[in-house]
């Protein structure tokens, strides 16, 4: 590889280049059910992780919960989040209703290099500072 193009014909020289593409939920078997799903198969929740049937509670990777910081609903892929979330949804199958407002966190390295985020990874705008073609560069990524 030599480079990649962009969607708006911007091209960047590169020799590697590491891709995230995410999954689609294997929630097909809830057809039926009464429980609602988004456009992407998530389960639509509450901010308590309560599903549109009442007392049926999701978590992890398939929960698509309303973020507070921008008012619409995510559904984050990470093992964090399912742990976290199994908590927050077992207090409130308790009726302790702590609302999940957790912000999503991603670290990752590759070949000696980090990639580190916060947020939801729907990025407005990114940031480059220092060397790219040397990694030595940070990049800033600003959400909506």
């Amino acid at each position: 590889m030599e480079s990649v193009t962009l969607s708006n014909g911007v091209v960047i020289p590169c020799d590697l280049v590491v891709m995230g593409t995410g999954v689609r939920p294997a929630t097909g078997f809830l057809k039926d059910s009464g429980i609602e799903l988004n456009s992407d198969g998530g389960v639509i929740c509450d901010p308590f992780l309560q599903t549109t049937v009442k007392d049926v509670f999701a978590a992890g990777d398939i929960a698509s919960h309303p973020y507070w910081p921008t008012g619409k609903r995510i559904r984050t892929e990470h093992w964090i989040t399912s742990l976290n979330q199994g908590t927050y949804a077992a207090f409130n199958m308790l009726n302790k209703f702590v609302p999940y407002g957790l912000i999503p966190f991603f670290w990752s390295r590759f070949y000696n290099k980090g990639l580190h985020f916060v947020g939801t990874g729907a990025w407005k705008e990114v940031y480059i500072t220092g060397d790219v073609s040397k990694g030595n560069f940070v990049a800033y990524y600003i959400n909506e």
